[in-house]
């Protein structure tokens, strides 16, 4: 059995998932999104986020967080917040004894739907098609951690 966090960073909704796979069975057993309101102090909101995602990590004793990788856009204030909520997700995941493993968003997305550039749509479906049912996510962000999270399932498949 391997648990693992899968972490889609963003200062106003970072998603969260925790994704297991017992034998061939891939379960969700929880997922949700870390919202704060636009504007407002970027270092509360980063200081929210850790405390989550670390509270998320003792309650299933995460052993493996795995976090996308960001990318960098035209604006670059926006960028380095994403980076230090990418760094406080990182250093609570560390500090709380698991392990960091980053994957880009195109490997994501090859992963789980055999193509690097597929659409929203598609990874929803197969989300639901790998777990099994129908899942109701609240925002992209939920699905994106979830695909964050079985990404590293299915491509580590000799985990106990």
């Amino acid at each position: 059995m391997a648990i693992i966090l899968g972490i889609d960073p963003s200062l106003n909704s970072t998603g969260w998932a925790v994704v297991e796979r017992i034998n061939n069975k891939y379960n969700l057993l929880e997922y949700g999104s870390i919202l704060a309101k636009p504007g407002g102090d970027a270092i509360e909101k980063i200081k929210n986020i850790t405390i989550i995602i670390g509270q998320i990590i003792k309650k299933y004793d995460i052993k493996i967080a795995v976090i996308e990788e960001c990318f960098v856009n035209k604006n670059a204030s926006s960028s380095l917040k994403l980076g230090m909520v990418r760094g406080g997700c990182i250093a609570i995941s560390s500090i709380l004894g698991a392990s960091i493993v980053e994957y880009s968003p195109k490997t994501i997305k090859n992963t789980i739907v055999g193509n690097g550039s597929a659409q929203k749509q598609q990874l929803e479906y197969m989300i639901q098609h790998i777990i099994g049912k129908k899942i109701n996510f609240k925002n992209d962000d939920e699905s994106d951690a979830v695909c964050v999270g079985l990404t590293y399932l299915l491509k580590n498949t000799d985990l106990k």
